[in-house]
């Protein structure tokens, strides 16, 4: 993909993003975490207040909790969450699931 669409689209994010997960699963959370700022980088350039910038946001914060950086895991889902208010109604799946993880970096 990043030889047909270029260094910074979309679809180049998302298969960083996706590559980022996989090294999550495998708890290599350095890796995770520098291809998921990457995809982030790029989908904010691209896309700007964008569901999948808030996918991006949430994805790093939890490689953040992973790492237990819960202060920089619970920036990032706010972050998501104020674009899902952005994008989405308030009673959305999505800002519930945003919520959601937020009450799970507080519990932890």
């Amino acid at each position: 993909k990043l030889k047909i669409f270029g260094q910074d689209h979309p679809l180049v994010a998302a298969s960083l993003d996706s590559i980022g997960i996989v090294y999550t699963k495998l708890g290599k959370l350095d890796e995770a975490l520098v291809k998921s700022e990457e995809a982030l980088r790029i989908r904010v350039k691209s896309l700007g207040q964008d569901p999948d910038v808030a996918k991006s946001l949430n994805n790093i914060a939890l490689i953040y909790q992973n790492l237990g950086k819960l202060d920089e895991a619970l920036a990032k889902h706010e972050e998501s969450l104020q674009i899902k208010l952005k994008v989405f109604r308030p009673d959305h799946p999505e800002v519930a699931k945003s919520l959601s993880n937020i009450g799970g970096v507080y519990k932890k």
